[in-house]
């Protein structure tokens, strides 16, 4: 599975999804905005690796491996984990 672990307080504001949001409230159609103005709707959360590592761990599995890679976007620490069932 891939997830962030970090996220800059700059990019946690989310501006350009409120943004959109708002223009989206006004009517402007999304496509419009999704497409010539590039805004997202998606909101972006991040889980630092030592809380997916014990959230795994509560669950009965165990973290193999993380790798950080640049999935989530340049600005953004992420991490693609290799997980498996605890071998207790």
């Amino acid at each position: 599975m891939q997830l962030p672990s970090y996220v800059p307080l700059r990019r946690r504001l989310q501006a350009r999804r409120r943004l959109y949001a708002w223009l989206r409230s006004a009517g402007i159609p999304e496509r419009v905005l999704y497409d010539q103005l590039r805004l997202h709707p998606i909101p972006m959360n991040f889980l630092p690796e030592r809380e997916v590592i014990a959230t795994v761990a509560g669950a009965g599995g165990e973290v193999l491996r993380a790798v950080a890679d640049q999935r989530a976007g340049p600005h953004i620490t992420s991490r693609t984990y290799y997980v498996s069932r605890s071998k207790d």
